[in-house]
């Protein structure tokens, strides 16, 4: 299984080192909080189209598999 930074497209990275930037630079506790949550809403958002995918693939295969098992 890849790790969870394998399956960030660009735009997510670069967005994801910039709000790391931010949170290092954050002055307030609340500033923090925000900083993180953009950070783990961008990962969970990139984990859930990991899955998503994965299941759709499983779902094609496991179709191909019924069909070639009823020849």
């Amino acid at each position: 299984m890849p790790k969870l930074v394998d399956v960030l497209t660009n735009e997510e990275k670069i967005e994801i080192d910039r709000l790391k930037v931010a949170l290092l630079e954050s002055k307030t506790r609340k500033d923090i909080r925000y900083y993180r949550n953009q950070i783990d809403a961008i990962l969970d958002r990139a984990e859930q189209r990991y899955f998503s995918t994965k299941e759709i693939k499983s779902a094609k295969e496991e179709q191909s598999a019924t069909l070639l098992a009823s020849y």
